[in-house]
């Protein structure tokens, strides 16, 4: 890593690492969340992407996870099966009322506060306040 090529002590390498690894899930359980909620001009690609290439991401498996079976089973083939445009909202809905909306911006902010957690010790800089202020973003952002 950059901290190693820098010659970086190992307690700031093992920081930013975790910062690094924290931050990317956050990010991620967040892009999960906004190809569910996002609007398309905003975000620049259409909802449901993930879902349309059967990608079954975090919200949506813990909504399968907490729906009875029944309907999870149903969710789970029109994913899985190429489903229309119309289908979409039924997902959504489905996903939101099983809680996996919720469930996955907790996650987002639970890994956010862990990155921001991983560099709390570190002295006080300019980098050290960029990097508090991309985490508080990538958790809060709509595109």
């Amino acid at each position: 890593s950059g901290a190693v090529l820098a010659g970086g002590d190992p307690h700031k390498r093992t920081a930013f690492r975790d910062f690094g690894e924290n931050f990317g899930i956050a990010f991620q359980v967040t892009d999960d969340l906004l190809d569910l909620t996002g609007d398309s001009q905003m975000t620049g690609k259409g909802v449901g992407n993930d879902l349309k290439s059967g990608w079954i991401t975090l919200p949506v498996i813990h909504a399968l996870r907490e729906s009875p079976e029944k309907e999870g089973r149903a969710i789970a083939e029109l994913i899985n099966n190429e489903f229309k445009d119309g289908d979409l909202p039924l997902i959504i809905d489905f996903v939101s009322n099983y809680g996996g909306l919720e469930y996955a911006r907790k996650r987002a902010e639970f890994f956010r506060d862990e990155a921001l957690s991983s560099i709390a010790n570190l002295e006080p800089s300019e980098h050290k306040r960029s990097l508090e202020e991309l985490a508080n973003f990538v958790v809060d952002r709509k595109k």
